[in-house]
């Protein structure tokens, strides 16, 4: 199931909790959703394609890597965060596109790559097509944080 309001939930057991049954905690805020406004997703559906439906085809963050990449948008005053992390850490990711959606009328002013691997931060090129900017991470060892200036 998912919740419009950004509450994913899972289904997994006979009863729509964990192997036990056991209903996850996250359900409790789509119960106190109006039926209207929480989408039930079929057992074919993924959890993407139910994302997907509910918010659209523009997600705020989209992500082209390798399983064992994990990624998470955040945001600062003047400034939007890509946090990247490879769990496979035997192994770099590579080329990783990367695209996040901006506030409506705001402007890409730089992207740079920022890293407790680097002694500073690295710039590199991006392009931005209306409210998305889309850029490729050349490598990630570890972790990479994608420092997107904004204006």
């Amino acid at each position: 199931r998912v919740c419009v309001d950004r509450c994913v939930v899972r289904s997994r057991g006979p009863r729509g909790g964990d192997a036990a049954g056991r209903r996850p905690a996250v359900e409790v805020c789509c119960r106190l959703r109006p039926a209207a406004r929480v989408l039930r997703v079929t057992e074919k559906d993924t959890s993407l394609e139910a994302i997907r439906r509910v918010c659209g085809s523009e997600l705020s963050l989209t992500v082209d890597a390798p399983a064992g990449v994990g990624a998470e948008l955040t945001g600062q005053p003047g400034r939007r965060l890509v946090h990247l992390v490879n769990y496979r850490a035997e192994a770099a990711a590579k080329d990783v596109i990367t695209r996040v959606r901006l506030p409506a009328g705001r402007r890409a002013q730089a992207v740079a790559l920022a890293s407790p691997q680097h002694a500073q931060e690295l710039k590199i090129p991006f392009t931005q097509a209306e409210d998305f900017v889309t850029f490729t991470v050349p490598e990630i060892p570890i972790y990479e944080i994608a420092v997107i200036s904004v204006k």
